[in-house]
This record gives structure tokens, sequence and C-alpha cells, in this order.
């Protein structure tokens, strides 16, 4: 449990956050329950039957599992001939077990872990030794004690009432030669039926009730509850007086002992076990109630491969209250019955899954789950898949986790009740008593064997099934929709596929299950998701938009037996359809004309300012844009296709004017209906070109599916081009084989794409080239197009810089508007290439339970400024990894060597450090340190408790941390400024199979351009580099669904210590990269100090900085939100090393 989570019953919520007493009381909505039999799980006391001491010393394994809640089946005193569900003593617990000692421990210790616990409470019959019957059956007839059970003279009576052990029982009545007549059992004829119309009865129950509750167990599952009472002419089921004494009970609990729960056993069909709620308005009666129809149709829609079965049971259910819940499960320790299915089905049912007669009891079949879908992985999986994604609460089945075997050749239900396989050890780990001294034997047919099924061999395993169990519980846990929200079938013409929508609040989750042992696609209507993107709840890997083909069918493909989770964007969907609707305007727009004056003058005086504010490219603080200027509108589509380049001045009331640039396309007809459906946000209007005309619309971008040549035509020749207010130049860079028609070749025969990106630019793809559009800048040199013309041909990896549009105004400086260039081909983004890695890596810390505990300690930088000589990775560091940082290093070596040399130009001239610019240095991350602290006095305490102590703390050491930063100031550093990149990122690198290189050079873009063109240390870069893979590692471990809250805690360190070791790798190859003589610059002075301490401190210097900076960003509520803890405790763990390193 995360230090900044409580616990409301088995519920994780932050602390601060206060849970609704209707959450709280109606925790069994969000649970997983995990069935227990105690003789069966472990044996701590070596007499061959499990025990509570066993079972409490495996509580961590079960609440490892990430369930929360432990329904035990009977522990009391019997005789066992019902695997205890013929009770001998309601009040006491069976010796076998242990003592009410152990169960009192075991009760606290299951409390300490979060888990609630249900144990079985047999309202129907007892034993034939009970106490209360051995007493009946000598009282005299009419006695108190004679009427605690149901007598009968004769056995004529109830005749309609069905015999449910058909295979060990000929009737429901059974003679008593002591009592000298027949008594009433619906079960085994040793298990005499209770007389529910005696008052003493219900008291008696009524104290069986109050006993175990009041203990502290939270839920009681009642056990064969249709049948409490008896009538002629009926079934003896579902009778008005069982649901009036449940009703009764209901009332009974919940005064006494708010926030327990009752789940009703009953075996009925849908329409009649939804009364087990609320049978009428007298009041609610069970919390729960197995929902038993369910679980034979989903074998059968496995059978028929059809997914009618499922949807026709699930339709015919009945609404319940909104504070009730189903019970769901696969299996359980009884037969999968097979009462609720006809008799036709039920002949299939055996045919198909127990073609060996000895496999069918009762009507039913003793098998468990794995042996009945013949362990076929993916058909379990698919199976908890629709456990976990279907109404109701999962109940999980002991074993069924490792996919355990059975024994179909013991007798009754006993072969899917064998000893539970923990390891390959004798007794499979669960008892240290001779084998022959178990109560039963352990699995050892070949296929099941307990020394290759066993928890110990699927722990050390993260692709084992117990793995993929704790990661689909993790990935329910998550989501309120499968525990609380509604069920909505989605209807398609496939038979083979289930598909259907869970939705609560705001969240909407589609789940699509192939039934087929053959692959099979889908084609769904989900018209009211158009425009969402469906992201995939096990990998978080997003899907294609829906809609974005233009298709009204959303088309899908599944492996055989395979199943999707995907979250619809359900939010984002509506914002969608509740979006303003876009200005209708007067301009005169036809297929291939030229805007005109008046066009030109509604555009600037109405549409572009709406739309500049509706997109966010003018903030809300600068919203006077009544000196917004339309400067030019350029042409550069085809006459059926017009599309424009606008260009507009702005002069804000403060600052230099700025320059917007969009690419604008027209449409007409029911192509503008189509964009303004897909396009709603790049809208610009709609606009009439004439009276009576068709609509037409102006949106932002290339048109769809356009090809580029028209657009590469500008390119191809390097000339001055005359606009109406100034000059626009377009100016060829690369020479050499790409000539006029190779432009052409790299991407005029593609379709031309386009994509809207952050800071307000956009890029057109075409094939091969890209260009960019700085949608909002400055007049004058931008730094990153210099740096990527200065670096052609040079040094390190870059894209190939082709051409470059430029604005001047008259008068004016240039305006760089747009840049055309060439991608190297890259087989990976070095982030997802990091995340990938990292993600196995801490699947398999979570398999080995004794190195998690045990994380290695983080690698201190200022040692590797000391001694960058090369180490060896870690075992737990992929090698592959380790050298991708190698190479990272080497190149931003090479990046900053290259920058440095004077014959780029006068822009790039190294500058010598200055006591001077060492002060600016200080008082610039000075203010970052109090701006930081600032934030956190302000918002520190409206936080999680966690975080505001951080925050507290980290605030309180402000003067500490400015003293630290004030030794910059005393030193004389020996080093160089040099232009680097100013905003060097891990999701800017990409990786072409053999070299990285820099995607994107042009710096933080919320900088203006002068200074982005400062000269600064190169270490800068370098610390820019750790923050962000920090910061997509701790990320990752936030937004893994598979990772339980639980194991993020304990893998916090390991992340930690993942970005040492990588940064650390990448640092000691940039360090000796650096030192190589033929790397050093030759104007005296080195790119860094040449003191070591002095080095190491200008980095951790700049890394203060960058940390204190997302920190006041996070406590705004910005980027990296979600790791703001951890964010606050490493900067807290900096601050103490930093303590510890001086730079003299």
């Amino acid at each position: 449990m995360r230090r900044n989570q409580v616990r409301y019953g088995s519920i994780l919520c932050p602390k601060g956050a206060a849970m609704s007493p209707d959450r709280i009381a109606t925790w069994y909505k969000d649970a997983l329950i995990y069935e227990v039999h105690i003789r069966s799980f472990n044996d701590a006391n070596g007499d061959g039957i499990g025990d509570f001491i066993g079972l409490t010393k495996k509580l961590d394994y079960i609440a490892d599992l990430g369930v929360t809640a432990i329904w035990l089946l009977p522990f009391y005193p019997s005789p066992g001939r019902d695997d205890g569900y013929d009770i001998a003593d309601y009040l006491s617990i069976n010796p076998e077990y242990g003592t009410m000692q152990d169960f009192k421990r075991f009760l606290r210790q299951a409390h300490l872990r979060g888990l609630k616990v249900i144990t079985e409470l047999v309202l129907n019959h007892t034993s034939d030794q009970h106490a209360w019957f051995q007493r009946a059956r000598r009282a005299p007839k009419g006695s108190s004690h004679r009427d605690y059970y149901v007598w009968s003279d004769t056995p004529d009576k109830y005749t309609q009432a069905r015999i449910i052990f058909q295979d060990t029982e000929t009737s429901n009545w059974s003679w008593d030669p002591v009592a000298k007549a027949y008594y009433w059992h619906r079960f085994f004829s040793h298990q005499p039926d209770l007389n529910f119309e005696h008052p003493a009865v219900k008291k008696e129950m009524f104290k069986v009730v109050d006993f175990w509750l009041g203990l502290g167990v939270d839920g009681l599952r009642l056990d064969a509850v249709p049948y409490l009472y008896e009538a002629e002419g009926t079934n003896c089921e579902n009778l008005p007086k069982t649901f009036a004494f449940l009703q009764a009970l209901r009332a009974h609990v919940d005064r006494r002992f708010p926030n327990r729960m009752l789940l009703a056993e009953a075996n009925q069909w849908p329409e009649d076990a939804a009364r087990y709620f609320r049978p009428d308005e007298a009041g609610e009666a069970c919390h729960m109630a197995f929902h038993f129809p369910v679980m034979p149709r989903l074998y059968m829609a496995l059978r028929m491969e059809d997914r009618f079965p499922v949807m026709d049971i699930l339709e015919q259910t009945p609404a319940i209250p909104e504070s009730s819940q189903w019970a769901m499960f696969l299996r359980n320790h009884d037969e999968l019955t097979l009462e609720m299915v006809t008799d036709e089905e039920r002949d299939s049912m055996y045919r198909s899954f127990a073609p060996n007669p000895r496999a069918r009891i009762n009507l039913g079949i003793r098998r468990r789950l794995a042996p009945l879908v013949g362990n076929e992985r993916r058909v379990i999986e698919l199976l908890h898949i629709l456990l976990f994604t279907l109404p109701g609460t999962p109940v999980l089945y002991y074993g069924d986790e490792i996919r355990m075997g059975d024994n179909i050749y013991l007798g009754d239900r006993n072969g899917v009740r064998t000893p539970m396989q923990w390891s390959a050890d004798r007794n499979a780990g669960f008892s240290k008593a001779n084998p022959q001294q178990l109560y039963l034997p352990v699995i050892i047919d070949p296929e099941y064997h307990y020394e290759a099924v066993n928890v110990e061999n699927q722990e050390s395993n993260p692709a084992s099934f117990l793995w993929w169990v704790r990661r689909a519980i993790a990935i329910r846990k998550r989501h309120d929709s499968f525990s609380r929200g509604t069920l909505r079938f989605v209807p398609h013409a496939n038979p083979h596929v289930l598909a259907y929508i869970r939705s609560y609040g705001d969240e909407s989750i589609l789940v699509v299950v192939n039934l087929s042992r053959f692959a099979q696609a889908v084609r769904l209507d989900l018209r009211e998701y158009k425009r969402c993107t469906p992201l995939e709840l096990f990998s978080g890997n997003p899907f294609p938009s829906i809609g974005q083909s233009g298709e009204e069918l959303y088309t899908l493909t599944l492996t055989p037996h395979g199943a999707l989770l995907l979250q619809l964007e359900h939010s984002t969907a509506e914002r969608m359809r509740a979006q303003v609707e876009p200005p209708l305007a007067s301009l005169a727009i036809r297929p291939g004309g030229f805007l005109d004056r008046a066009a030109k003058d509604v555009l600037e005086e109405r549409v572009l300012p709406d739309y500049l504010k509706r997109r966010g490219i003018i903030t809300s603080r600068h919203r006077d844009l009544r000196r917004l200027e339309l400067l030019e509108a350029l042409p550069m589509g085809e006459r059926d296709q017009p599309v424009w380049l606008l260009i507009l001045r702005w002069d804000p009331p403060t600052g230099p004017s700025v320059f917007l640039h969009l690419l604008v396309s027209a449409h007409f007809g029911q192509d503008a209906q189509r964009q303004l459906e897909e396009h709603a946000p790049l809208t610009l209007c709609r606009f009439l070109s004439e009276p009576g005309q068709e609509m037409g619309m102006l949106r932002e971008g290339w048109p769809d599916h356009t090809p580029a040549q028209t657009f590469l035509r500008h390119f191809a020749q390097s000339r001055s081009i005359q606009a109406s207010r100034g000059t626009v130049e377009i100016q060829r860079l690369h020479q050499g084989p790409h000539k006029e028609g190779a432009l052409q070749a790299l991407g005029g025969r593609a379709v031309a794409t386009y994509e809207s990106l952050p800071q307000h630019m956009a890029r057109v793809e075409m094939g091969d080239l890209h260009l960019k559009i700085y949608g909002r800048t400055e007049a004058g040199p931008r730094p990153g197009a210099e740096m990527l013309q200065a670096l052609q041909g040079r040094g390190p990896l870059v894209p190939e810089l082709h051409g470059l549009l430029t604005y001047r105004a008259i008068p004016g400086r240039p305006v760089l508007m747009a840049a055309l260039y060439r991608q190297p081909h890259a087989e990976a983004c070095l982030t997802d290439m990091c995340r990938n890695q990292l993600q196995a890596v801490l699947e398999a810390l979570l398999s080995d339970r004794a190195s998690l505990a045990q994380p290695p300690a983080p690698r201190r930088y200022a040692a590797i400024f000391t001694n960058p000589e090369p180490t060896p990775p870690p075992a737990w560091v992929p090698g592959f990894v380790h050298d991708l940082f190698l190479r990272l290093g080497e190149y931003m070596a090479c990046l900053h060597t290259t920058l440095a040399e004077p014959v780029l130009g006068r822009g790039f001239v190294p500058e010598p450090f200055s006591v001077l610019y060492q002060r600016s240095v200080f008082q610039s991350i000075q203010s970052s340190v109090k701006n930081a602290c600032a934030s956190l006095d302000w918002h520190g305490p409206q936080q999680a408790e966690e975080v505001a102590a951080l925050a507290a703390t980290l605030a309180g050491r402000r003067n500490e941390a400015i003293r630290h930063l004030k030794q910059l100031t005393n030193l004389q550093l020996d080093c160089l400024k040099i232009r680097i990149h100013g905003d060097c990122r891990l999701e800017m690198l990409r990786f072409t199979g053999k070299e990285l290189f820099l995607a994107d050079l042009d710096g933080d873009e919320a900088r203006s351009l002068s200074e982005r063109a400062i000269k600064r240390n190169c270490l800068r870069d370098m610390a820019d580099l750790e923050r962000s893979l920090w910061r997509i590692s701790h990320e990752l471990l936030t937004s893994l669904r598979t990772i339980r809250p639980e194991d993020a805690t304990l893998l916090t360190p390991w992340v930690d210590a993942w970005t040492r070791q990588l940064f650390g790798t990448c640092l000691q190859a940039y360090l000796q990269t650096l030192d190589q003589p033929a790397r050093r610059h030759h104007g005296g002075a080195d790119l860094l100090p040449s003191r070591a301490a002095e080095a190491a401190f200008l980095f951790q210097t700049f890394l203060m900085d960058r940390r204190f900076r997302e920190i006041a960003i996070a406590m705004e509520g910005g980027p990296g939100t979600s790791c703001v803890a951890a964010l606050l405790a490493s900067s807290l763990a900096m601050l103490d090393e930093a303590a510890q390193h001086t730079p003299t």
C-alpha cells in the first residue's frame, strides 16, 4: 500500500480523499473474492490437513494476487461427510483446522492486509450429528425441541420438490428409527433440514449471525437459501416465507452490523434469483446473489462459438437494486451445475466438456477450469476476461490462478478439492506430512503434475498464467466501469464475436471477445464515439481513432479466442459533440477561386480572431486582437482543391510583433459536411459562396488524400515571389542528387498528410519529406533552423534540410515560416524503447520478490565525473539498453563539440565563463527555487497527506538549497558557453538501427527566439536529458495498468536506480568522448571545467534548476502531476546528496 493511500475495507484511496459512506457500505461491488478451502490450502502443523495457521502464513500470497476478499468454506466441527457442509456445531472451530484463537489471529491479519473475510452460514440444514438433531429425534412429537426439524409420518408430502442429488438420493425423505418418523432433507440424507416455521430456529440462527459478525467477519454466504421453507402444492423453492425471513435477517444485520454483506447461494433462473435482492416493497433481502445461469452459458458459447447463449441469459436478467451486486464465477468447490439449462443443452455440454462419464455427477460436471477446457491457455484467459468484465463481482477458486488440474477418480466432488500446489517439493509444498497422511492425494497427472504446475514456478516467470491473472485483476480494479457500470451490447454481424460496452460516469470501455478457435474480424457501430481514440488496457497502446477512415463502422481483428479491452475517451467524444458550432460567414469562395479583398476582410475581422481564441493560439492573457492583420493568402493548391498559406501579423500591447502561419483548405458540398464531422476542432468557419449555393467550409490543414506535387513545386526552384504585402523567399539548401525531379521522387507521388503539433506548429508529411510550419513565431533568425543548417554534413546525424520558406514584410526583418527536411529512416523512438525495456524489467522484478525488496543504491553522478571509466551494466539492466545509452553519450558529445566549432559562423563561436555570468546563472536558478517553494507553500497543504508532508519538508529547506547554489558565485570556472539544443529530451531522439539522431533541434518553444540563441554550458542539455529519462520512467510506473498500486511502492526505488544507471552510462560515455584529444576545444578551454568536482557541481546545479522548475509546474497541476510525490522525494534526496558534495 502506498504511503499516500489509506484503506477503506479493501478499497485503496488517496489520503485526504474522503470515501463516500455509500461506497464504503457497498464495498462488495468493487471486491474480487478468492474462494479457499482451509483444509486444502496450507498445512502448518504437518498432520496432512490445512489449517488456519497455514492459511494465515499464505495471506501475503492472496493479497499479492490482488483480490480483496476471502471466502472460507465451512470450518465448523463436522463429521466431514459433505466436506464441512454437514455442520455439527455452528459456534466452534473444527479442531483439525485449529482453535478459535487461530481464527481470530487469521481474521486480524487478513484485515491488516485489506482483505475482507466471508464465511459460510449453512442455514438450510445441519449434520445428523448436531446436538439439535440428536435432541429432536428423541423429543416427543409436537415439542419445541422436536420441531427444530421437519418431520412426517409419511414420505408422500411435498412431492413436487425435485431431488437435487440424484446420483445418491432417491427421496427427499429419510426414515429415522429413533424418532420413528421421516425427516425432510433437500440434500444428503445425513443433512436434515431445519424447520424455519419454528421461531426458536430463527432465533438460533440470528445468534449464529451475531456471533460471527461480532467477531469481525465481513460477510456471510447463505448456503442453499432457496429451500428454507416447505409448502404443499409448490416445488418448495423461493417461497414468500423465505424472502420474508431474509428481509428480517437483512434488517437485523444492517441495524447491528453496518457495512456487512449477505450473499445468497440461489441456483435459480435469473428472474427468481433476482428476487433475493429485493423480493417486494417490504424491504431488501441479500446484498449479493450468485448468477448461476451465466456460468454454464459461458462454456456453451465457447462450444457453439456463438455469442447467443451469453447475450440471451443476460438479456433475461432483470434489473437489480442500485446497492445490489451479482457474484460471478467460472468454477468453484461444487460441480459445474447444469440445472439451469435445457436437457438438450445439458447433453451437448456433457459431450463437449465431460466425455468421460466419471467427470459427471448429479446434474453437473466435476472438473476444475483448466481440465474442463483442455488446458488451453487462450481459452482460460478469455473466460477470465469475461469474468472480470461482465456485470458482477468475480469469484476465483483457489488453484485456478495457476491452472491446477483435478482427479475425477476421487469420490464425490473431492477431485476439485485437492491440496494447493505451492512448489515442486514433497506434497506440492502443501504439507510436510507423510504423503499417505494427506486428506487427499496431490495431483500427479502428467499434464498437471505438481512438480510443473505450482506457485513457485509461476512466481518466477512473468509470462506465467499467475502473472497474467494478477495483471488482469489490476486492470479490473482500476476501472469502476467493470464493478459499478452499465452493460450495453454493441450490435454487429459476426455471431462468433461478443462485443459490449461497460460505462460508469465519463468512462466507457469496449470489450470485444472472439469465441471462435479461428481469427475473426468484426465491424462495430461506434458512431457515438466518433473521433475517440481507443486505448488498449493491457498495453496502454492507442488504436486508430474511430471514424478516422471515413467509414461508419469500426473494424477490429481478433486472434483465435482473443479479446480486446479498449477504453473509449467518452468525455472527449462528449466535448466534441458539445463543441460550439463554427461561425457561418459570407465568403465569395468558389472551387478554383482566389481569396478576394472582401473575403480577406471577413477572415481578418471575424473568422480568424474567433478561431485563434478557440484554438488557444492566442492565450487568455492576450485576447485583444484588434491589431490582427491578414498580410497574405498564398495559393498552394490545385484549381479543384483550394489551399492557402495564410500569413498574419499581430501586434500585442507589449513585446515584438507575432507572426502567425496557417495552412487552410476549402471544401464544398458533401466533402464539407464530412470535414465538419471529422475535423471540428480545426474548422475556421462555414460559408455560402452565393445565396442558394451549397455549403462550404474552411479548415486548418492540408486536404485529405491530396497528392503533394503541387506543394513541392514551390520548392523545386529557388526563387522569390512578390506577394501583396511583402516577399516570399523559397530557399533550397540541399544540393547534389536531390534536384527538382528528385524532390518530386522523394515526396511528390505520396499522399500528403497534415498533423497539428504542440506549441502551435504543424507538419505536412509527403513521403520521406516533412514540411514543418511554425504557426506562431517572431521575426528574425530561428536558432533551430540555423543549427540544423550548420550541422549539415558535419559531426552528428541530423535531419537533412532541403529548404526554407521565409517571408519578409515591407519594411521588416525576415520571418521563417516553414522548413522542408528529410528525416533519416528511424526504427524506433528512444522513449518507446526505454519504456518497453523498463516495463520488462519491472515485470521481471515482480516475479522475484526477494530481489524486489533489495533495490540497488542509485549511482551518484558526482562519482562519475571523478572516474568516468566505463563499467559493465548490472544483471537487471538489459545489455542492449546499456549500449544504447553509451551511444547516446557519444552522440551528445559529438553534437556539442561540433556546435563549438568557430567555423560554423559567428553565432556559434564559443564564449568563456565569467564571474559575472556565473552570478547571473545563480540568480536565475535561485528564482526557480523561490518560485517552486512559493508554489509548495500555497498548493502543498491541499495535496494528499504524503505529498503535503514532502512539500512542507522541501519548502522548509529552500535556504539550504540556495546556500548550496550560491557556491557557484565563488568559483572561477574554466569552461565555455556554446550554442546548445536547449530542450533536449528523449522524446526527440530516434534510432535508425545503427545510429541515434535528434529529430528536432528547435529548442524550447516556450522561449523567445533571442533567448534560444543565448549560449550556455553544454551540461544543461545533459541535465535536460536526465530529467526526461526520470520523468518517462516514473510516468510509466504510474501509468502501467498491470502493476498494482501496492507493487508500485516497491518498484519506485528500482525506477530511480534505472534512471541513475542508464543516465550514468550516458554520462560516462559523454565525458570520455569529450576527453578525447580530437574533441578538445582549441581555444585553451574545454567545454567542461577542468576540475572534476567543479564539473560535477555545475551539472548538479543545472539538475537542481530543472527539478525546481518541474516542481512549480507539477504543483500547478501541469505535466508531471502524476509523479509529484516521487518528484518531491527525489528532490529531497538530491539535496541530501548535494550536502555531501562541495565543488572545492
